[in-house]
């Protein structure tokens, strides 16, 4: 039995990735990439909705890109309400001192 057990020590085990392709995960460096491209005005957001409505396998990258469409979505949400507020509050400072 030790002979066997000294067999088996000595075999390089082969592992095999029985994972399909869209379920790889994705890289540390190709995430880092990908924020980077997104971060482009107009290309990354054209890129962002390609990867995430069907240019790409890998579901992980696909959430990634959609992830980021929400955030961004979110963003501009944020930013109009924002403007609307100060502009609203701007323009009643500008018309009560006119009224005097």
């Amino acid at each position: 039995m030790d002979n066997q057990v000294e067999e088996l020590n000595q075999q390089p085990v082969q592992q095999t990735s029985n994972i399909p392709v869209e379920y790889e995960p994705v890289s540390i460096g190709a995430y880092i990439g990908y924020s980077l491209l997104f971060s482009i005005p107009c290309v990354g957001l054209i890129a962002a909705l390609i990867i995430a409505f069907g240019g790409n396998k890998k579901i992980s990258l696909k959430n990634y890109a959609k992830a980021y469409l929400i955030m961004l979505l979110i963003a501009a949400i944020i930013s109009v309400v924002t403007t609307l507020i100060f502009g609203v509050g701007i323009f009643s400072m500008f018309n009560s001192v006119n009224n005097y």
